[in-house]
């Protein structure tokens, strides 16, 4: 983030962003948002399409509070 603010970038942190919402969500549900708790295995880095849906939601609301043009485009 120091980078972005120097260089006046806009800037969403999407990881804390992640974390917030799936701390209010239940383990089992977010675990099968990847494929490793959807499929079985050790592929936890791996969205499958749900958890892909969730993720491009929060990003979509992490773009609506900024101040960017792009912000009067997201739904």
């Amino acid at each position: 983030m120091l980078f972005a603010q120097k260089y006046n970038i806009p800037y969403f942190d999407l990881g804390t962003a992640m974390t917030n919402d799936f701390n209010k969500r239940d383990y089992n549900t977010v675990k099968k948002y990847y494929m490793g708790g959807a499929v079985g295995g050790s592929d936890f880095t791996h969205l499958t399409e749900t958890g892909a849906n969730i993720t491009a939601g929060i990003i979509c609301g992490g773009i609506k509070t900024m101040n960017i043009p792009l912000a009067k485009k997201v739904k």
